[in-house]
């Protein structure tokens, strides 16, 4: 039997989203995770808040097109 430390993959999945996020830099401020949510603080001083448990490396492009309009 395998054993399989679910929050180890959460953690590991976020790190992949905010790696990917830190290309787009230029429009973000800050990039946190806050008990299981991803923030972005935007330059122009708004914040998005996203649940990760949907979240994977593939929604990096939708959330570089939300923060390029807003």
């Amino acid at each position: 039997m395998m054993y399989i430390n679910t929050e180890i993959i959460r953690q590991e999945r976020l790190k992949k989203i905010i790696d990917t996020l830190r290309i787009i830099r230029d429009v973000i401020s800050d990039i946190a995770i806050d008990d299981g949510w991803l923030v972005i603080r935007l330059k122009h001083g708004s914040i998005m808040k996203t649940q990760n448990y949907w979240l994977d490396a593939e929604d990096a492009e939708w959330l570089k097109y939300m923060i390029k309009e807003t």
